[in-house]
């Protein structure tokens, strides 16, 4: 941590400052550092301007929004079609006419290693 002072009328003014870590892979950094410094921008002024906009209005940017309700609709998406595969699954055909509580019974006791 480190301290930043910014000189005001009011006087000098403290400011601690934080480092902030992320782990990203290492192609799209170099790829995301070129469009930056197209820009005139680094990494530090992208995270400060973002961390500034969180604590200022208390919500995510629009584009985190737009991702974040794509993410969930695929996997609503995904989830649906696991759902309609279950459904439309062939069952097997029933053999005999047992009750529920007959296979039951029958499961545990083979289960159990006692003839039925």
């Amino acid at each position: 941590m480190y301290y930043v002072y910014y000189s005001t009328t009011l006087g000098v003014i403290a400011v601690t400052m934080a480092m902030v870590t992320a782990r990203v892979d290492a192609e799209r950094k170099r790829e995301a550092e070129m469009v930056l410094k197209r820009h005139g921008l680094t990494y530090s002024d992208v995270i400060r301007d973002l961390t500034n906009y969180l604590a200022d209005t208390g919500e995510l940017p629009e584009f985190e929004r737009i991702t974040l309700d794509l993410v969930r609709r695929r996997e609503m998406e995904r989830k649906l079609a696991i759902i309609e595969m279950f459904a439309n699954a062939e069952l097997p055909a029933v053999e005999g006419d047992w009750s529920d509580e007959e296979i039951v019974e029958q499961e545990r006791l083979r289960k159990a290693g006692e003839p039925w």
